[in-house]
């Protein structure tokens, strides 16, 4: 039986194209035959298990489209990132909406810091180092465009609790000391690598843990407006103590307050409503400020009222920088703030990182947490021979940056240059500024960031554990205190992990798709009874993942007979119309239209959803509109030619560096037949996934979605286009999905030949498949 051939996963192919040929090595082999529908096929005689190398082309070349987007998600954002936001074209792009951003935050820090310093148990004019030549070093380094760096106030309630039992003149050297650790701490954490961190860290936690922190912010900055400070501790205590002793406020102070909140409020609803870009909405913050304490000022509203100013807080705010020595009493401070250094450490870089993802996700950029740990790793080293207390991100002031219309670390950078100004020039007008203005700012800018809303909505569609957590977070961090606030965000975090993770899950694949192989031509030996060829009528399973089967046209032409009803039109198919589309992962291929395939995992929830944005995030330049823009770009100049396949290469560290793609990804189907469990984070980044992939012309289709989620990721943002179909079989959506590609295309390519009543049919037509 040395002659005899075994017949294996027999391989139908329609009639012979030259990216089939080149798929078989030349040709196909002899023989063929019609199927029931008139759609030609040739057969491959006894496939065996090694032949199937030869007919994978995607196992032919080096990488595929997966090694890519693996490739491409690990490149990270310039370090330091001066080397981007400094090249010439982004500074004359951003230099304008920067500098007003960056005369805003050096107002408000001026200010605001000096209540934070106070709270770290140190003289209000530290702040103002610490907001200069450390926020000076963040912007050279920092990942972060919107982030406002220096004092915060949670470091400052931290810093007060650690350095209460210090004598005051010590206390200084003592902050520039935990300086120092925190920034040996953060490099530690960055050279290590452990920006992942950050994606174990819940989204409901985070937003819980940051509306808490706002809270307190609030019950601070309420305290500048109504001219009275609570020396409680705990924010229960603090607002049954300003109640209690609200025959002390001052009225006039509220009413200057109340006013900054009315003028900010009409710009942002006039912005809302006209969505007007225009720089007046951006600089509302600082023009509050300015023309606020002119007015104040100029009626001597001080004297006649008793509305604080910057130099009721310290009379005497020196000129110029200082610099410190952090190694002094580094035993005896070693031994009694290691233990608070870390846990410091943990909740400002969380606070700094919740805020920071959040402003990059409605900016659409991307930070990189291992290099934010290098960056506030520098920033705080030189914090430490600033004479400053710890550097961190401001969750008060960025949100300020981003209304004052922030674009790149420039505003960062302006900040530390603008306070070093102040620090030797204008600390006279700094100390002109009524406390109540800055203090409604503030409480203005950061309010809009409380979720309450967002608490609602998760106890209706999430409720545990997202909104159970959100809730937690945020009480803890509101009644008890900020640390323990952190530690539950990140305990419970874990916990999900933990329960995600050792839940027992077996997936079965049962293979009931039976392909009837017709008229097959069998070699066997000549000791066979029968001799000589034979026809056989034999059966095959296909599972439809089947790696070799690329070509819709080809894939589903076994499916018409059992999956689609008695009586379906099955014409489109068979006239191939759909023989242009390809959903192979190679890196080149010659067919017109490329799909995507996405499977879900059983769990989609916030450890593994950010993986989906990340990976198609590399593909955005494979897209329609990308391609299309690309290609109307100019030219390239005379003598250069653009490599049409170019070759793997290493990069400097010796990785592997995967070649670009050369097609277009025209749909994308996410196959959620595995999903069970969609939490908030998951069903959120596949609402903002189809919403992103969509305006770059890619045709978005989501397949066998278990109904029970329909309504969370309808709730979340999912538009009803993607969830009206949510529940159908992958074959029925791939058909959609390649009918709305060929839709746009010929709107797009047959635009000029097309009357407006044709115009219009093609697109009533979309809509439909919509």
């Amino acid at each position: 039986m040395a002659d005899q051939q075994e017949l294996k996963f027999p391989l139908m192919r329609p009639e012979k194209t030259e990216n089939e040929l080149q798929a078989f090595g030349g040709g196909y082999p002899q023989g063929g035959y019609n199927s029931p529908q008139g759609v030609v096929f040739g057969t491959k005689n006894s496939i065996q298990g090694d032949d199937l190398l030869d007919l994978q082309r995607s196992k032919d070349v080096p990488y595929n489209i997966f090694d890519y987007m693996r490739y491409k998600s690990k490149i990270i954002p310039p370090f330091p990132s001066v080397k981007e936001w400094g090249q010439q074209d982004n500074l004359k792009k951003n230099l304008v909406n920067d500098l007003f951003a960056g005369i805003t935050i050096t107002t408000i820090v001026c200010t605001e810091g000096l209540a934070i310093a106070m709270m770290g148990g140190l003289q209000p004019h530290y702040a103002l180092y610490t907001a200069a030549l450390p926020t000076l070093a963040y912007a050279l380094f920092g990942s972060s465009k919107n982030l406002a760096v220096g004092p915060a106030s949670v470091v400052g309630i931290l810093l007060g609790s650690m350095v209460q039992d210090i004598p005051e003149e010590d206390r200084p050297n003592a902050a520039a000391f935990i300086s120092l650790w925190q920034g040996l701490f953060m490099l530690a954490m960055g050279y290590m690598k452990l920006g992942f961190i950050e994606y174990i860290l819940s989204l409901p936690a985070l937003k819980g843990f940051i509306a808490g922190i706002i809270v307190r912010i609030m019950i601070e900055q309420f305290q500048n407006i109504v001219s009275f400070k609570s020396h409680a501790h705990e924010s229960i205590e603090k607002i049954e103590d300003i109640i209690h002793h609200s025959d002390q406020w001052n009225y006039a102070g509220c009413v200057i307050g109340l006013c900054t909140m009315a003028f900010l409020a009409v710009l942002l609803i006039t912005k809302t409503i006209t969505h007007s870009k225009h720089m007046v909405f951006a600089i509302g913050p600082l023009f509050t400020n300015v023309i606020g304490s002119i007015i104040v000022n100029m009626l001597d509203l001080p004297a006649k009222y008793g509305i604080r100013l910057v130099k009721d807080l310290e009379p005497e705010i020196p000129y110029g920088l200082e610099f410190s020595n952090p190694f002094k009493n580094f035993f005896e401070y070693s031994d009694k703030f290691m233990t608070p250094i870390i846990v410091m450490g943990i909740v400002g870089f969380i606070e700094t990182i919740a805020i920071a993802k959040e402003v990059a996700g409605r900016k659409g950029y991307k930070i990189d947490a291992t290099n934010e740990f290098k960056a506030f790793g520098v920033s705080n080293l030189v914090a430490a021979f600033a004479n400053s207390m710890p550097c961190f991100g401001s969750l008060a002031r960025t949100p300020i940056s981003v209304s004052a219309g922030s674009e790149s670390q420039l505003c960062c950078a302006i900040t530390g240059v603008g306070v070093v100004f102040v620090l030797y020039l204008f600390i006279f007008l700094i100390k002109q500024i009524p406390l109540c203005i800055v203090g409604a700012t503030i409480f203005f800018c950061v309010s809009k960031q409380v979720k309450l809303l967002k608490l609602a909505f998760l106890c209706r569609y999430f409720p545990f554990p997202d909104a159970f957590i959100m809730a937690l977070s945020m009480l803890v961090t509101i009644i008890i205190d900020p640390e323990i606030g952190a530690g539950t965000t990140v305990f419970f975090s874990l916990l999900i992990i933990l329960k995600r993770g050792t839940t027992p899950f077996v997936h079965l694949e049962h293979y009931d798709k039976v392909l009837p192989i017709r008229q097959v031509s069998t070699q066997v030996s000549s000791s066979n009874p029968l001799g000589g060829a034979v026809n056989t009528f034999e059966y095959s399973t296909l599972h439809f993942t089947v790696e070799r089967d690329t070509n819709p046209n080809l894939k589903y032409e076994a499916y018409k007979s059992y999956k689609r009803p008695d009586g379906a039109n099955m014409q489109d198919w068979e006239r191939g119309k759909y023989k242009d589309f390809c959903m192979c992962v190679d890196l080149d291929c010659p067919q017109k239209y490329h799909i995507l395939v996405i499977t879900l995992p059983h769990y989609f929830f916030y450890v593994n959803s950010h993986s989906l944005k990340i990976y198609l995030d590399t593909l955005h330049h494979c897209t329609p509109k990308m391609r299309d823009q690309a290609a109307s770009a100019p030219a390239l100049a005379e003598g250069q030619h653009q490599p049409q396949h170019p070759q793997p290469t290493q990069d400097e560290n010796g990785e592997p560096v995967v070649p670009e793609p050369t097609k277009t990804i025209n749909a994308v189907l996410i196959d959620c037949h595995l999903t069970r469990y969609f939490d908030y984070t998951g069903s959120l980044a596949l609402a903002e996934v189809c919403e992103e992939f969509d305006k770059l012309g890619v045709a978005m289709g989501i397949a066998e979605l278990d109904m029970a989620h329909t309504a969370k990721l309808k709730a979340t943002g999912l538009r009803s286009q993607y969830a009206k179909y949510s529940n159908k079989d992958s074959v029925e959506i791939m058909e959609k999905l390649m009918e709305k590609v060929l839709t746009k295309r010929l709107v797009g390519h047959q635009d000029s030949n097309m009357d407006k009543s044709a115009k219009s049919n093609v697109l009533q037509k979309e809509d439909l498949l919509d």
